[in-house]
């Protein structure tokens, strides 16, 4: 009898024991996974430098449609060194900013033939600025983005008639220089070197409003037949940005 009793008790103690351990499993609460996080900061203000190349596209064309060597077609090809400003918001992996830049310009002069050599136009462009929006995402420390916005372009441009100065008031030449404006967009990947530096290589297009110039036959109220330059200008350039986050 006492052996029974001592098995009936262990087995009742095996029950009990093994009822509280199935009680305080189904008692602890489920932990969600939490969601990978960015390992790298990319809010805050940066300031930068880019330099890179660029080609500009040139059409001209005058008022005076009996002038037959217009319209003519050019292209030129120079170099850009400038600096950016901008500021980054990021929502764990996406990234958005606005950004600004200002270039000078190197080497884009296009001369463009007409008959022969004594009647061309010829542009120069002098710098660019842009003001543009930025959205990408991060994986980590690179950020892959695209990029759109508003430009400026200044550029000096000439257009010689029949072998007279642009200052020659008898005749049909004309010279300016004129900022006009116009859209950007692009594309581009920022690497992060360290927590504060970070290297990019951007793309971008722009393409601007008619710039007029008058001849200088014409009085300064008037433009009877001005040259009409269009332009757009294609731009690659790599950057080095500093991040004060």
């Amino acid at each position: 009898m006492k052996k029974i009793a001592l098995t009936a008790a262990a087995l009742v103690g095996l029950c009990v024991g093994g009822s509280a351990s199935a009680a305080d499993l189904a008692a602890r609460p489920y932990v969600k996974s939490p969601v990978a996080e960015a390992a790298y900061n990319w809010s805050g203000f940066y300031l930068g430098v880019v330099a890179g190349a660029n080609i500009l596209n040139n059409t001209t064309v005058q008022g005076d449609e009996d002038l037959a060597y217009m319209p003519v077609n050019g292209r030129a090809l120079g170099g850009n060194l400038g600096a950016t400003l901008g500021y980054n918001w990021q929502f764990n992996r996406a990234v958005v900013g606005i950004e600004g830049d200002f270039s000078l310009f190197t080497g884009n002069t296009g001369h463009l033939l007409g008959y022969d050599e004594t009647y061309y136009t010829q542009v120069r462009s002098n710098w660019l600025a842009t003001i543009r929006g930025r959205a990408g995402y991060t994986f980590d420390n690179v950020l892959v983005y695209l990029t759109g916005g508003v430009a400026a372009l200044n550029a000096a441009y000439t257009n010689i008639y029949d072998g007279f100065a642009c200052n020659d008031t008898s005749e049909y030449s004309g010279c300016g220089t004129k900022t006009t404006w116009g859209l950007t967009a692009g594309a581009g990947m920022e690497y992060m070197l360290s927590r504060n530096l970070s290297l990019k290589a951007e793309y971008l297009y722009a393409t601007f409003e008619h710039a007029n110039i008058c001849d200088a036959n014409t009085a300064a109220t008037t433009c009877s037949y001005p040259y009409i330059h269009s332009i757009d200008v294609n731009t690659v350039r790599a950057g080095l940005n500093y991040h004060f986050n």
